[in-house]
């Protein structure tokens, strides 16, 4: 967790104490050329200038997109978006507006596209 949110610390310590205050760089994306980053309340989007989406942190309701469940303390990419033009993470999901004008909404293990 580069969010703050530490997944290693024990389930009673997750609302607090364990848990990162200060910002830490993201080595996984360097090379990337980050274009956007939107930070939700325990996961991170970012869209890089190629169109990729990159997710990580909580991924408990399905906000990260990828299908599943998971937790990613890692960066993973997100195929399921066409290329991405902007992105916004909430609470618990994630928005992503793709290069071609569709909406792509995350959350609850499903990707809903709006027209």
């Amino acid at each position: 967790g580069r969010t703050g949110y530490n997944p290693n610390a024990p389930k009673s310590m997750q609302g607090g104490q364990d848990n990162w205050l200060e910002p830490t760089i993201v080595y996984d994306l360097q090379g990337e050329d980050i274009t956007q980053l939107s930070v939700g309340a325990s996961h991170c989007v970012a869209s890089a200038k190629g169109g990729d989406c990159f997710v990580w942190g909580d991924g408990g309701v399905g906000q990260l997109g990828l299908g599943n469940f998971e937790d990613h303390p890692t960066i993973a990419i997100n195929n399921s978006f066409s290329a991405v033009k902007q992105v916004e993470a909430g609470s618990n999901h994630t928005v992503a507006l793709t290069e071609t004008g569709r909406v792509s909404y995350s959350i609850v293990y499903s990707l809903v596209d709006l027209p």
